[in-house]
């Protein structure tokens, strides 16, 4: 599917994307972009306030712009899509033609006591009914550009990291090559 020179961790929130990402661009000395960071150094919001104040579409199609605009970048990198991305037809298409994709799964239980436990998560409703409306309507959206599956649900993220890394250097074809100066 997409080039192995940007890894794009993709999944629901609370999956360890971030967590993930971080420890997995430093341990292959690769740039590091988070969908949340990013929207927030670019827009000054995170995406719980641009839904406060614009709404939920406005969040969502900001979300999207900032990965098309990192993915558009032709450098090596660890890449954390925010979970509503799937849903965009042209981040779809931008993450399986210019990246590895990497879905970290778990159960909605699972998913719902981690994005609770966190600070800064936008959520006012039952979480985990929350979370399997979401499964029902993203995972089919997954399932088209996803190069690697795993299951988070068990595992802590160094484990996770580490399986990660070991099923990515067996199934990439070209080299994953750090970027200078990282």
């Amino acid at each position: 599917m997409g080039s192995t020179r940007r890894i794009a961790l993709v999944g629901l929130m609370g999956s360890g994307k971030t967590t993930v990402g971080e420890a997995l661009a430093q341990r292959l000395g690769l740039a590091y972009h988070d969908n949340d960071r990013e929207l927030v150094a670019r827009f000054g919001e995170s995406a719980a306030g641009l839904t406060a104040r614009y709404g939920l579409d406005a969040a969502h199609a900001a979300e999207a712009a900032v990965l098309l605009d990192v993915l558009a970048v032709d450098t090596p990198a660890v890449i954390t899509a925010a979970a509503s991305t799937i849903e965009s037809a042209a981040c779809r298409r931008a993450l399986a033609e210019r990246a590895f994709v990497v879905w970290l799964r778990a159960d909605p239980q699972h998913l719902a006591a981690r994005a609770t436990a966190g600070a800064g998560r936008p959520w006012d409703v039952d979480v985990e009914a929350q979370l399997r409306a979401q499964v029902r309507r993203r995972h089919p959206l997954y399932e088209r550009v996803v190069d690697l599956t795993t299951d988070t649900s068990d595992l802590d993220p160094n484990q996770t990291v580490d399986a990660l890394l070991r099923r990515i250097k067996r199934r990439t074809t070209r080299p994953l090559a750090a970027v200078p100066g990282h």
